[in-house]
C-alpha cells in the first residue's frame, strides 16, 4: 500500500470512528444493545415495539457512513430498519403485519460534516439522538393513523396485493405443467432452490444438478406414438384437449378461415402441424412453464422484501 493510500485510509477511519464515538456519549433512552461495527464504519441498537406480544419482537436499527468515492467535507449516512423476532444473530427476517412498523432504509436524507462533526437531515442541523429518532419515527410511522393510512396503501399494494398475485400466477403455472407432464415443479427464492417431485434438484447451498437428467429419465411415463411422434401418454393426452378446446371455441364462436381451412385439407402439412407442435408441447412448453413458475416466485419474493419509501 502506496503512503498516499495508507494517509487517505487513516483519513477515512478518523472521520468514522468520530461518527460513532458521539453516539457514545448520549442518552440513548429506550434503545438498548449498541454495538459498533467491526469495520468501524457505524453501530447498531434495538428496541421494543411492543413490549406485551408473546413472541419477542423488536427493531434493529442500523447507522454508517456510507462509502464515498471522491473526498467531500459532507459524507451520506446510511440508515436501515428491521423489525422481527429476536434471534441468536440478530432479527429473523418475517412478514410483518400493516400494524407493525416498516422495514426502511435512507442513503440521501442525513449527511455528516467530517470537518465540523455535525449531522444534518437534508439542509437542516439535528443532534444525534435527534437522527435515531427522527429515523425510528419513520420506521413506526406506518402504525399510526392518519400518518401511516398512505404507507399502509403502498405496503398493501406491494406486498399483499402485488405479491398474492404473482403467487396465484406461479400457481397457475404449477397446475400447467402438472397436467402438461406430470412433473411438480417449484421454486423458492429465499434459497434460490429448485424442486422437482419433491427432490431438491439445484440450489444455493448444495448444487446436485448433476442428477437432475437421471431423476427425469427415471420418472418418465408411458409413452406412444402419436402421427410417428413418440411422447409421454400425459402430453398427448393435454395436447388433444387443448385442441378440443380450440375446436369448440371456434364452432361456438363461429370462426371460420380459408387459410386455416386450406391449411389442414393438405394432408402433408397436417402432419407437419401435429409433429411440430407436439414437439413443441413435450420439448419447449415444459422449460416455458418452468421459467414462468421462477420468474413469478421471483417477482412475489421481491415484493415480500421490498423497502418502501417513507
Amino acid at each position: 500500500m502506496t503512503k498516499d493510500a495508507k494517509e487517505k485510509q487513516t483519513s477515512e477511519n478518523t472521520f468514522m470512528i468520530n461518527f460513532v464515538n458521539q453516539f457514545k456519549k448520549i442518552d440513548l433512552g429506550d434503545f438498548f444493545g449498541f454495538t459498533i461495527f467491526n469495520n468501524g464504519e457505524g453501530f447498531s441498537l434495538f428496541k421494543h415495539f411492543n413490549k406485551n406480544q408473546k413472541k419477542e419482537k423488536l427493531s434493529l436499527i442500523k447507522f454508517f457512513i456510507l462509502d464515498q468515492k471522491e473526498k467531500k467535507d459532507i459524507v451520506s449516512i446510511g440508515a436501515s430498519a428491521i423489525y422481527g423476532e429476536k434471534i441468536k444473530e440478530g432479527i429473523a427476517f418475517t412478514e410483518n403485519k400493516l400494524n407493525e412498523p416498516l422495514n426502511i432504509e435512507s442513503i440521501d436524507e442525513y449527511f455528516f460534516n467530517i470537518n465540523t462533526l455535525d449531522i444534518y437531515k437534508k439542509n437542516k442541523k439535528i443532534s444525534q439522538i435527534e437522527l435515531i429518532n427522527d429515523f425510528y419515527y419513520q420506521h413506526i410511522k406506518i402504525t399510526k393513523i392518519p400518518q401511516g393510512l398512505w404507507l399502509r396503501v403502498k405496503v398493501f399494494f406491494y406486498k399483499v396485493l402485488m405479491k398474492n398475485l404473482f403467487i396465484c400466477l406461479k400457481r397457475l403455472f404449477y397446475y400447467l405443467l402438472f397436467l402438461l407432464n406430470g412433473d411438480k415443479y417449484d421454486y423458492i427464492s429465499a434459497g434460490k432452490i429448485e424442486k422437482l417431485n419433491g427432490k431438491i434438484i439445484s440450489s444455493r447451498f448444495d448444487k446436485v444438478g448433476v442428477n437432475y437428467h437421471k431423476d427425469i429419465q427415471e420418472k418418465k411415463g408411458k409413452e406412444m406414438k402419436f402421427f410417428g411422434y413418440e411422447a409421454n401418454i400425459q402430453i398427448i393426452i393435454f395436447y388433444s384437449a387443448i385442441h378440443i378446446l380450440i375446436y369448440i371455441f371456434c364452432v361456438i364462436f363461429e370462426f371460420q378461415s380459408s387459410i386455416v381451412i386450406n391449411f389442414f385439407n393438405n394432408t402433408f402439412l397436417t402432419l407437419l402441424y401435429v409433429v411440430f407442435s407436439l414437439w413443441f408441447f413435450d420439448a419447449i412448453l415444459p422449460i416455458i412453464f418452468k421459467w414462468f413458475i421462477k420468474f413469478n416466485s421471483e417477482l412475489a419474493f421481491k415484493c415480500l422484501i421490498k423497502m418502501i419509501k417513507v
